[in-house]
């Protein structure tokens, strides 16, 4: 069984690289133009893990979290971002900073994992 990840990125480019790095790695991946699709999404597909960006137009990736997490608290976040945010991130469950490489997002999710599945 595969591992079902949502990437959140209103940037197609860096949505789309994302999602090529996690399918390389075996990964269903569905991508999200923003924090309303990715919500969408929720209501019809699960999803193991979520990758979302931190700046978006409308809700953020911090604020997305915290929506997601009210409704599927076993779900963890991933947030990628170019600076680092200051305001609190208790909804977040790793922080990859930009730029990074595919190993330094596989290697978060695989940290991320292993905190929440032991």
């Amino acid at each position: 069984m595969s591992t079902r990840i949502l990437v959140v990125d209103d940037d197609r480019p860096v949505r789309e690289c994302v999602t090529q790095m996690l399918t390389a790695n075996g990964c269903v991946v569905e991508g999200a133009n923003g924090a309303d699709e990715a919500l969408a999404k929720f209501e019809t597909e699960s999803f193991d893990l979520v990758v979302t960006d931190y700046l978006m137009r409308g809700m953020n990736g911090r604020q997305l979290a915290r929506v997601i997490k009210s409704f599927y608290p076993g779900v963890p976040v991933i947030l990628l971002t170019g600076c680092f945010p200051s305001d609190a991130l208790d909804q977040i469950d790793c922080v990859v900073l930009k730029p990074f490489s595919g190993q330094q997002l596989w290697t978060a999710i695989g940290e991320v994992f292993m905190r929440t599945f032991r």
